[in-house]
């Protein structure tokens, strides 16, 4: 809540919401900066865009290891998005984040959620991850960037009746992570011994992963946006890249392991960059990234 007015404000600049003053790289007010864009940036004779389009589309997509799970389909999805936010438990003990999108020919929803419930979450220690929540995306039809679907006719032989059996052929995705990993199968699968070490190691990596793409949203992307936005936020990061303690010893995490097998409450692993992620689209470090259609225009964003 500290931050909340600061984060209202920089939705409404980049949605247009309200009017701001343009400068140029000398800090002297631009009367009519629609001026200085050339029409075909603006998609022809027509009105100069509002607020600062693919704004939430160029932050992620720049934002590891958030940028390893966008694909190419992706982006023009996310560049609906109009605000990304996180909300802490009125008890500190889980979190909840929140994407907004504006009217689009891919899904119904408004918002779409993750909730995780971490009891400890403020206090010494491994986070205890207790629960987590998604949401179910209402796909328009033949829309859907999670599933390839495919329909086929079916014919009994003895009453010869067809019926029609529709097929599911997972695709890598972002919008994969707003649906939740099953805790409670995993929990009960780990208590009755159902479940053999590689298959173990697989979930396991795959909550740390989910785990820590929330975290990267709620302390980096979050607060953090503007930065990755205009790339300087990447910038940093490189310059800082070897700095001492980024990197734990193989010995302790090993440990770490061992300790997360033996206790039947699951504890996310915490920082780094992205485990064991395949790469998806290509980050442009500081420079303009693949647009995704519309008006596309790249324009300067300053933080305070």
């Amino acid at each position: 809540e500290k931050y909340a007015e600061g984060y209202e404000s920089r939705k409404q600049v980049v949605n247009g919401e309200v009017d701001v003053t343009a400068t140029d790289a000398n800090g002297n007010v631009v009367e009519n900066p629609a001026a200085t864009i050339a029409p075909a940036v603006l998609g022809g004779d027509g009105p100069a865009p509002t607020g600062v389009p693919n704004f939430w589309l160029q932050a992620i997509a720049r934002c590891e290891p958030l940028a390893e799970l966008v694909e190419q389909d992706d982006l023009q999805a996310l560049s609906f998005c109009t605000d990304v936010r996180v909300i802490d438990d009125k008890d500190y003990t889980g979190f909840k984040i929140e994407f907004d999108f504006k009217t689009n020919p891919y899904f119904t929803n408004t918002i779409l959620t993750k909730t995780y419930k971490v009891p400890n979450m403020f206090e010494p220690g491994e986070p205890v991850l207790d629960s987590v929540e998604g949401t179910e995306i209402a796909w328009k039809p033949k829309q859907n960037l999670c599933f390839d679907e495919k329909k086929k006719k079916q014919r009994a032989k003895k009453s010869g009746k067809e019926r029609v059996v529709v097929t599911k052929t997972k695709k890598e995705s972002f919008f994969h992570f707003f649906i939740a990993p099953d805790m409670d199968a995993f929990k009960t699968q780990m208590e009755s011994g159902e479940l053999e070490e590689e298959e173990m190691e697989e979930l396991m990596a795959a909550f740390d992963q989910d785990y820590e793409c929330a975290n990267i949203i709620r302390h980096s992307l979050v607060p953090k946006a503007v930065l990755w936005y205009t790339g300087e936020m990447d910038e940093g990061e490189e310059e800082g890249e070897f700095e001492e303690g980024e990197y734990e010893d193989e010995s302790d995490e090993e440990e770490s392991d061992e300790d997360e097998e033996e206790d039947g409450d699951y504890k996310p692993r915490r920082g780094g960059k992205g485990r064991g992620g395949k790469k998806g689209m290509a980050k442009s470090p500081g420079g303009p990234l693949p647009t995704a259609g519309g008006d596309g225009t790249q324009q300067e964003c300053k933080q305070s």
